[in-house]
């Protein structure tokens, strides 16, 4: 590291990568940690003199589920899992940021005996040039019963909403 693509999206610099080496055991119970920059245009939209940046399209398409269907099957996750998720962005040098207030989300469920069972906290804050995203999306069991669905869907929800995350970047 570091490692360089260019491609039709922009430049993707990867400069570390941490805990992959599958033959080690020390790192393999530690979670893949991945530090990159992406240099892209591919989020943006000029209005004028602002720039509309979708920042919450870079986590990537999040599944929804805007139903009003009652459940009555129990909701088979896979496996137990969390991911973190961290993005810097840094507002170009005569620009000002706005959109990024209010956008803070948290959802934490608790089964009767006050086990975790799944969440997400979202954080979207300014600190110095940059808007800073922190996201932390937790499922602390692989099946739940039908009776936790509409909180499940809350945390499944709340997560495809940040897709929608966009910031207005004004001229000062």
């Amino acid at each position: 590291f570091p490692v360089t693509i260019g491609y039709k999206q922009g430049v993707f610099k990867v400069e570390e990568v941490l805990n992959y080496n599958l033959n080690n055991y020390d790192e393999y119970k530690k979670p893949v940690e991945m530090k990159y920059q992406w240099t892209t245009d591919a989020f943006s939209e000029l209005t004028g003199s602002s720039i509309l940046f979708k920042y919450g399209q870079l986590i990537g398409k999040q599944i929804e589920l805007y139903d009003e269907i009652k459940r009555s099957n129990p909701i088979d996750f896979y496996f137990p899992h969390d991911h973190k998720v961290r993005v810097e962005m840094r507002i170009p040098e005569g620009y000002a940021a706005k959109g990024f207030e209010g956008k803070n989300r948290s959802y934490a469920y608790k089964d009767a005996a006050g086990n975790e069972l799944f969440g997400i906290d979202v954080k979207v804050y300014a600190q110095d040039d940059k808007i800073i995203m922190e996201i932390f999306e937790y499922y602390a069991r692989s099946e739940y019963s039908p009776e936790v669905y509409a909180q499940f869907r809350d945390v499944i929800n709340a997560a495809a909403d940040i897709n929608a995350y966009t910031l207005l970047l004004e001229k000062k």
